[in-house]
């Protein structure tokens, strides 16, 4: 389960923040994650109310945006998202593809005071 690892680097981002900002707690941190990361939302909310247990981020909400995974076709230029790994350009059905998104796993904001 690498989603614990990464709850402790999310708090690590965020006692941080609170410390460069001079800021006494986080209520809400936003996060960007692509479906390529292989993260399940779920289990990293879990682990993270847990790491957070008696810091400053204590029942701070964690918002995650899921980034689909978009492809562009080195053949046609197509940019095109699909919901799997199908490698193939709906548009001219070649399999000659960049991904150009889906792999993020980005802290984007915080509400803290």
């Amino acid at each position: 389960m690498h989603e614990l690892s990464i709850a402790q680097n999310i708090m690590d981002i965020v006692n941080e923040q609170l410390s460069v900002n001079n800021l006494s707690r986080v209520t809400k941190i936003g996060m960007r994650i692509g479906k390529l990361a292989a993260i399940e939302p779920a289990s990293l909310k879990f682990c993270f109310e847990i790491i957070a247990r008696d810091t400053k981020a204590e029942g701070a909400v964690l918002e995650i945006d899921s980034v689909p995974i978009r492809y562009r076709c080195n053949d046609c230029q197509l940019d095109f998202i699909l919901d799997e790994l199908d490698f193939i350009c709906p548009n001219c059905m070649r399999n000659r593809l960049e991904i150009i998104s889906g792999r993020e796993l980005q802290v984007v904001e915080m509400e803290a005071y």
